[in-house]
């Protein structure tokens, strides 16, 4: 859980527009980013 790490961000910018907030499993939030930044 995030929540156990209080020095990881938890928001994402993806680009200059659009950013992601991320909670939940640590390793579910890490899959999610480096999903949406091949896709950018």
């Amino acid at each position: 859980s995030l929540a156990k790490y209080r020095n990881i961000p938890r928001i994402h910018q993806v680009n200059e527009r659009t950013v992601l907030a991320l909670g939940g499993d640590l390793s579910d939030a890490d899959y999610i980013k480096e999903a949406v930044d091949t896709k950018v």
